[in-house]
C-alpha cells in the first residue's frame, strides 16, 4: 500500500499544450483530460 498519493498537482505554463509536453517529458506520462474553470481561465489535465 502506498504511503502517500497525489490528489492535485499545480503547474503553470503559457499554453495547455506546452504544459502537457513539459510534464510528459518530466514524468514519462501525458496528463489525462479533465475539466475547465472558465471563470479562472484554467484547465484540469
Amino acid at each position: 500500500m502506498p504511503r502517500a498519493t497525489f490528489d492535485h498537482l499545480v503547474f503553470a505554463a503559457a499554453t495547455l499544450e506546452q504544459g502537457e509536453d513539459h510534464l510528459e517529458s518530466l514524468l514519462g506520462v501525458r496528463p489525462q483530460r479533465g475539466g475547465k474553470h472558465v471563470a479562472m481561465g484554467t484547465h484540469n489535465k
